[in-house]
C-alpha cells in the first residue's frame, strides 16, 4: 500500500523502517542526509510475522511525524523483510537505501539482516548508529584513484549540503605502482603531495573539487590496513559520518572493496556509514 505526498525530484532514497518505534535522531539525520543528497525521501515498513496492519500503519505514521517535509510516498508490505527490500530497489531506481532507524546507541550493532543488505544491495546505502541531531563532520574514505571520485563527489555534495567540515583521508597499504622505485613508503602527507604522482595529483584534485564547493576540508593520510586505519581515525577524532566507495555486489574487484572492507567495518565501527557503489 503506497500514498503519495509530493513530486518527484531527481532522485529517491528509500527509508526502510523498522518494527520498534523509529529513534527521532535517527529519521531526522536519515532526512537530513537525503535532503542534502538532493533525494526524495520514500518510507518502507515491512512487518513482522503476526503484526498487525494497524501497527505498521501507526510506525509509519510515527516516521512521517518526526520528519519535517513530507516524504513522497510510504509503502506498507508485507513479506520476508530482506527480500521485499531487494525486490522494493530491483522494481523502482533508488538512489541511496537507508538501514538503522531505530538505532539509539553505539552499543546497538546494527542486526546481521541489515548487514547482509548493506552488503549485497546494489544501491548506495546510509547505515546509521547513533547519529547526531545534525551532521558537521564526515570522513571521506578515498584510494587516491579515478575509481573514488564517486566516493568523494557524494561526500562533498553531502557537506556543501550540511554545511559540515569534511576530512579526506587516504591509507597507503601496499606499494601501488605510481610508488615504484621510491625510497620510503612511509612518506608523509607533504612529501607525498610534492611528487608528481597520480595519487598526488588525485588528492589535490579533490581538494580543489572541495573548496569549489565551499567545504572546509582537510587531508589526512595514515599508514595500515584501511578498516584499522579508518577506526584510528575515529578514536583520534570525532567524526558523524564515514563514507566510503564499494563495488557493485558480483563485480569481479567487489571481494577487494566491499567484500573485506564493508563488513568489517559495519561490524566494528560506532559511527553511521555512508557506502557509496562505484
Amino acid at each position: 500500500m503506497a500514498v503519495s505526498d509530493t513530486n518527484s525530484t531527481a532522485g529517491n532514497s528509500i527509508m526502510c523502517v523498522g518494527t520498534q518505534s523509529p529513534e527521532p535522531r535517527a529519521i531526522q539525520f536519515a532526512e537530513q542526509v537525503s535532503r542534502a543528497l538532493g533525494f526524495d525521501l520514500v518510507l518502507l515498513h515491512v512487518p513482522e510475522p503476526g503484526e498487525e496492519v494497524e501497527s505498521g500503519e501507526g510506525i509509519l505514521d510515527q516516521t512521517r511525524e518526526l520528519l519535517t517535509e513530507a516524504p513522497q510516498r510510504s509503502i506498507l508490505e508485507e513479506g520476508d523483510f530482506e527480500e521485499t527490500i531487494h525486490q522494493e530497489v530491483d522494481r523502482e531506481p533508488y538512489q541511496l537505501v537507508i538501514l538503522g532507524t531505530s538505532c539509539r546507541s553505539p552499543e546497538e550493532r546494527l542486526t546481521k539482516r541489515s548487514q547482509r543488505l548493506a552488503t549485497h544491495l546494489a544501491d548506495s546505502v546510509l547505515v546509521m548508529c547513533d547519529p547526531p541531531e545534525k551532521l558537521r563532520h564526515l570522513l571521506i574514505s578515498t584510494g587516491g584513484h579515478p575509481g573514488s571520485t564517486p566516493v568523494e563527489d557524494w561526500g562533498i555534495r553531502l557537506a556543501r549540503g550540511t554545511g559540515a567540515e569534511a576530512t579526506i583521508l587516504h591509507v597507503v597499504t601496499d606499494a601501488p605502482s605510481m610508488y615504484i622505485g621510491l625510497p620510503a613508503l612511509e612518506e608523509g602527507l607533504e612529501e607525498i603531495l610534492s611528487r608528481d604522482t597520480p595519487l598526488a595529483r588525485h588528492l589535490k584534485d579533490a581538494v580543489r573539487k572541495a573548496d569549489s564547493a565551499g567545504v572546509g576540508v582537510k587531508l589526512s593520510l595514515r599508514h595500515g590496513i584501511v578498516v584499522e586505519e579508518i577506526l584510528r581515525a575515529c578514536e583520534k577524532e570525532h567524526y558523524d559520518l564515514i563514507v566510503i566507495g564499494s563495488h557493485e555486489p558480483g563485480r569481479i574487484l567487489d571481494h577487494l572493496a566491499m567484500g573485506r572492507i564493508g563488513p568489517q567495518l559495519l561490524s566494528s565501527v560506532k559511527t553511521s556509514v555512508l557506502i557509496i557503489r562505484t
